[in-house]
């Protein structure tokens, strides 16, 4: 519980500096020459766990911090995390993730390819589930987490996006035979800009 209060913290601490700094920088240059957007979105999300054809229904949110662009391309620190609402009946994941975003605008979609690492959490449900050898039950355990994504956000004006997205993520569990577990989540959201430039 320590544990996800403090990435919780973090997270919030970071998406409201990121904010904060944002909107400074836009006040004090012109729109024209703004190079740094702050972009936040939540959504919900269908999380095929990768035990035991499990899945789950969670909400997610992050932030994308966006820098001018080269060769087309913006890139971005995003962060981002995915919390359960429905753990289903076998095991419910959580995370908090950070790490590259690169974008292209091409009105009135923006097509984005990530790569984050960050920790998560597999609670297993049910009296926890069992080892491939079969001699004990895992409860819980607590990973690291790689996730490489695609996705994009289709501009509605210039403060609004809808959002669709899809990660796959690698947990370390020794409920596998591999020791580790892969999920597919697909997400859909809306997507918030602030900050001078706008979605285009």
């Amino acid at each position: 519980m320590k544990k996800r209060a403090c990435i919780l913290a973090v997270a919030a601490t970071l998406v409201f500096a990121l904010t904060s700094a944002s909107q400074a920088h836009a006040q004090n240059i012109p729109t024209a020459v703004a190079r740094i957007q702050l972009y936040g979105w939540a959504g919900v999300a269908g999380n095929f766990s990768g035990v035991a054809l499990a899945d789950n229904l969670d909400i997610t949110a992050g932030a994308d911090l966006e820098f001018r662009p080269f060769f087309s391309l913006y890139p971005a620190l995003e962060v981002r995390g995915l919390y359960p609402i429905d753990s289903g009946h076998i095991v419910a994941e959580k995370n908090a993730l950070v790490g590259i975003r690169l974008a292209r605008h091409v009105h009135p979609f923006i097509p984005y390819g990530d790569v984050l690492f960050g920790r998560g959490q597999l609670n297993f449900l049910n009296g926890g589930y069992p080892t491939p050898s079969g001699t004990y039950y895992v409860l819980s355990n607590t990973t690291n987490v790689l996730s490489l994504g695609a996705g994009t956000d289709y501009a509605l004006n210039s403060r609004f996006a809808l959002k669709g997205d899809f990660q796959f993520q690698r947990y370390a569990s020794p409920v596998t035979t591999t020791g580790y577990v892969y999920s597919k989540v697909f997400t859909v959201g809306i997507v918030y800009r602030l900050g001078a430039r706008g979605l285009r």
